[in-house]
């Protein structure tokens, strides 16, 4: 079965280490951080523009709102418009978030895009929307 397109949204700077790793699979939002910017310089350096879809791998990092939960929802209304319906084929159907909860904010805002499933994880959680 296919998994689908999957993004990951980095929220702490616990998961900054294995970023490189998260990166080859799955397109990276992390959150700039002292810690997660020079690993994305390294990343971006390491990868330059490919004939594959850059939004499939690689990292794009962005500033915080201040919390886990705040830099999640300032951040995915984002993602949606880069790797949602409107910009990318086939569109995202999950998204695994790495240091922040699935708040009641959190699900209604996922639930807003059509992410009808929310499953909790060691590192955060994941979100599932059924394939368009």
């Amino acid at each position: 079965m296919d998994p689908g397109h999957r993004i990951a949204i980095v929220l702490s700077d616990e998961f900054a280490s294995t970023l490189n790793e998260i990166a080859i699979t799955r397109h990276v939002w992390a959150l700039r951080t002292p810690k997660t910017e020079p690993i994305a310089q390294r990343i971006w350096s390491a990868r330059p523009a490919v004939e594959t879809d850059p939004l499939e791998s690689g990292i794009t990092v962005f500033n915080g709102m201040g919390s886990p939960e705040r830099d999640l929802l300032s951040v995915v209304d984002d993602v949606e418009l880069h790797h949602g319906a409107l910009s990318h084929d086939p569109p995202v159907s999950i998204i695994e978030v790495f240091g922040a909860s699935a708040t009641d904010a959190v699900r209604q805002a996922f639930d807003s895009l059509g992410f009808s499933r929310v499953e909790d994880s060691r590192n955060g959680f994941a979100a599932y929307r059924p394939p368009a």
